[in-house]
């Protein structure tokens, strides 16, 4: 059986980056723990998952994406909470 590219990606690369992407949006209000496990889903995207691959730039896609808006939680939520000021 010759092997391709889609087949010589290990089955749980992809769920695994997928998981990790997943809790990186449901530990949101932790934030150092959702970059953890953004950044953690890149790698494994960028080391485990073959170039030529849709699936691959989907993860690529979501996964930055998903960083740009935590740094957008971590600014405006730095933001507003030094707007309050403590008596």
């Amino acid at each position: 059986m010759e092997k391709t590219a889609e087949s010589s990606t290990t089955s749980w690369v992809p769920a695994a980056v997928w998981v990790l992407l997943g809790a990186g949006v449901v530990f949101i209000w932790m934030p150092v723990v959702s970059l953890v496990c953004i950044v953690l889903g890149l790698v494994a995207t960028y080391a485990g998952v073959p170039k030529p691959n849709s699936r691959r730039r989907a993860m690529l896609i979501v996964g930055w994406v998903l960083l740009a808006v935590l740094a957008v939680v971590i600014i405006v939520g730095a933001a507003l909470w030094s707007s309050f000021e403590i008596v």
